[in-house]
């Protein structure tokens, strides 16, 4: 009997803190896609709402000739748009929009870091890790990108890196993290191990 309670209590702690730390996590604990999420190709709209690409200096893929023009005073509600297509696994209709809006947004808007980051995104649940790396590249050398885009960079960066077998830059972008933000809520994140 003492052996039962001891088990049911160990067990409901477990469950009480892998709970906790599901809700307190801020990110995906993953940005590499699973098998059945790779086939989804980043080449073919799949509605035609489906817009151009990234225009900026990082050629991510090609768009749709029906691309909708985004209108520059809505820019916040479009990105919110796009964001809520990507957090419901909606991944080639929200890239398509994020390339739209960042061919859209202005090169001074801090806007365009956050969807510049979301391309990095985008590109990661494609499978395509050179091209992430090289957004992420960009983003982290950039000056004036909001601290708040700049600490998810560098964790997205090394995982980046850590799934390129990079190891020695995974820990440099880690150690970026680490030394620019010793408070980031992401730090725990800030190791090879939480994308395996």
């Amino acid at each position: 009997m003492k052996i039962l309670s001891t088990l049911f209590l160990a067990l409901t702690l477990l469950i009480f803190y892998s709970t906790t730390a599901y809700a307190q996590r801020p990110v995906r604990s993953t940005i590499f896609p699973h098998k059945e999420t790779t086939d989804v190709s980043t080449e073919t709209p799949t509605k035609k709402e489906s817009t151009k690409r990234f225009t900026d200096t990082i050629a991510v893929g090609k768009g749709s000739k029906s691309a909708v023009t985004v209108d520059p005073e809505n820019l916040p509600q479009e990105v919110d748009k796009a964001m809520k297509l990507f957090n419901n696994q909606q991944y080639a209709d929200a890239c398509d929009r994020f390339v739209q809006l960042a061919g859209t947004i202005k090169q001074d808007d801090p806007l365009l870091y956050e969807v510049q980051f979301m391309q990095s995104e985008c590109a990661s649940v494609n499978a395509q890790l050179e091209k992430a790396e090289k957004i992420l590249i960009m983003l982290t050398t950039k000056k004036n990108v909001p601290p708040q885009i700049m600490e998810r960079s560098l964790v997205r960066l090394g995982h980046v890196f850590c799934e390129l077998g990079k190891s020695d830059q995974a820990s440099k972008a880690f150690g970026r993290l680490q030394q620019e933000f010793p408070q980031s809520q992401y730090l725990q994140l800030a190791n090879c191990e939480s994308v395996k």
